[in-house]
């Protein structure tokens, strides 16, 4: 076989590579995107930070956060739902995106800034409104 060849299959072998991650990480982002309970949302830790795009989604107690270029099994990010506060949320229609809304949230002593459809707010905020009642100090 002359080098020729051993090129074109190797670089064949690599489209094929290439091509199947890229297949396998919009499988993974539909499936996370059409679970109930997620919605897509842009995150970032602090205001110099950039975005990164993902879904979030909701469990029982905690807020969890895929990237959404990634092919982890594992959320990048959780949130308790005991010690998320949102703290502003602004409409970003002034920068050409009337469709998205700017989350400002505190987490414990950080913060985490969340953007997300205009439609997908009010469920964040009805989620974190009807969180149970914490139950440290029950009597029995």
């Amino acid at each position: 076989m002359t080098a020729d060849a051993w090129i074109l299959m190797g670089l064949g072998a690599a489209v094929i590579v290439v091509g199947g991650v890229a297949v396998l990480a919009l499988v993974r982002f539909r499936q996370l995107c059409s679970t109930a309970g997620s919605f897509v949302c842009g995150m970032r830790r602090r205001p110099e930070d950039r975005w990164h795009t993902g879904v979030a989604h909701y469990g029982v107690s905690e807020l969890s956060w895929w990237r959404g270029q990634s092919l982890a099994f594992r959320p990048a990010q959780q949130w308790s739902r005991r010690r998320l506060q949102i703290t502003a949320h602004i409409s970003l229609e002034s920068a050409g995106r009337a469709d998205l809304v700017l989350v400002q949230c505190r987490y414990g002593e950080g913060s985490v800034e969340l953007t997300l459809s205009e439609s997908a707010y009010p469920g964040f905020a009805s989620w974190l409104e009807s969180s149970p009642p914490d139950d440290r100090g029950t009597v029995v």
